[in-house]
């Protein structure tokens, strides 16, 4: 059965709606357009979403046979999605992908060094397909441990999340030496965007629950003593992470333009 919203109104007036009641974007339930039955026979279904898990979770149900899920399907579905979320779907893809090849992971895997991706299952896919260009599978000398996330339907309930596991895998894991530098030991730490700094709207005081576009710092901490002038460079940005780790002992490929 539909639990959420036949639109029998403009969409931007449903979504207001919604707003006055405080429910906002992430919690929003399906909007129906067109028609109160839903989806139909011979329908055309264009599936897109930034989070590219989510697309492969419902294009799945709605258009493999093979769906573990249990529901009733309108045949003769025309399915198309944005970009290509799964190398076993077979639909018409709007807009194919890009290849990435050297990426980080790959060049460290061409040099024959040890990698270790470890991460929560929640964010599984960060440190897997997304960190490795897009590609599934593991490259040589790459481990992976996945540390189950806590079962809660939103993360406001439950905050603590793993990261408590993850920094005692990253303990065992981190007892290595950098190539090319003597045996000493070399530490970078950053990320690819805030979000704990800021914890509420300023406007509206509410949960800030979305990325933030405030600089993150990098950090390269160790036995060597870093120096340098920094006058006259540029700022910093996510493209130069890979080129300045491989750098500190191997070649950087030209795929890397940072």
């Amino acid at each position: 059965m539909f639990s959420g919203h036949y639109l029998s109104e403009g969409i931007v007036d449903v979504a207001k709606a919604n707003y006055e009641k405080d429910v906002t974007d992430e919690f929003l339930k399906p909007i129906i357009a067109n028609s109160p039955d839903g989806r139909t026979d011979g329908d055309t279904l264009f599936f897109f979403n930034y989070r590219s898990d989510r697309v492969r979770e419902i294009v799945t149900v709605m258009g493999l046979a093979d769906s573990l899920m249990e529901v009733d399907i309108p045949a003769d579905l025309g399915i198309t999605t944005m970009s290509r979320y799964s190398t076993e779907f077979p639909f018409p893809v709007a807009f194919p992908p890009q290849s990435m090849t050297n990426v980080f992971a790959e060049c460290l895997a061409t040099h024959d060094i040890k990698q270790a991706h470890i991460t929560a299952t929640e964010k599984y896919a960060y440190v897997t397909s997304f960190f490795n260009g897009g590609v599934e599978k593991q490259f040589e000398n790459e481990e992976r441990h996945m540390i189950p996330s806590p079962k809660a339907a939103i993360y406001d309930k439950e905050l603590k999340m793993s990261a408590d596991k993850i920094a005692e895998v990253l303990k065992q894991k981190t007892h290595f030496r950098a190539p090319g530098y003597g045996g000493e030991v070399i530490l970078l730490v950053t990320a690819d965007h805030g979000n704990a700094e800021q914890m509420n709207n300023v406007d509206t005081g509410a949960p800030h629950t979305a990325h933030t576009a405030n600089s993150v710092p990098f950090i390269m901490t160790g036995t060597t003593k870093f120096t340098g002038d920094a006058e006259g460079e540029k700022e910093g940005a996510l493209c130069d992470v890979a080129p300045t780790v491989v750098l500190l002992g191997l070649p950087q490929s030209e795929e890397m333009t940072g």
